[in-house]
């Protein structure tokens, strides 16, 4: 029988540090893959005889790399591993601005909105 549960649901009903796990494992590939790409591409920039373009390639290659490696390989996971099951809530002030997400139609049957 298929699960009607989203993967983030599934994730967190299994405990933070698989959630954490799991989500690393599953989006590795692709965010390394992409942010190699991107490197590769802004990195061309510096072979550009404008100081510019060269600067800009540099630079935006060397915030591509240190995002792929160090925010989403580790800053992320570490801040995710801390917060623990706070994670996977709004703060107080935050959770009374959202709406509600169940609505009643006008036959009194619960509805998503």
């Amino acid at each position: 029988m298929p699960s009607t549960k989203g993967p983030s649901t599934r994730a967190r009903d299994a405990g933070t540090r698989e959630a954490v796990t799991g989500g690393i494992a599953s989006s590795a590939g692709v965010v390394t893959s992409a942010a190699l790409i991107m490197v590769a591409v802004f990195s061309i920039f510096a072979t550009l005889p404008l100081i510019d373009l060269k600067i800009l390639g540099v630079g935006t290659a060397a915030a591509v790399l240190i995002d792929a490696t160090v925010v989403r390989g580790v800053l992320v996971p570490a801040a995710l591993a801390l917060l623990g099951e706070r994670a996977w809530s709004l703060p107080h002030p935050l959770h009374r601005r959202q709406p509600a997400r169940w609505s009643r139609s006008a036959r009194g049957e619960k509805m998503w909105r």
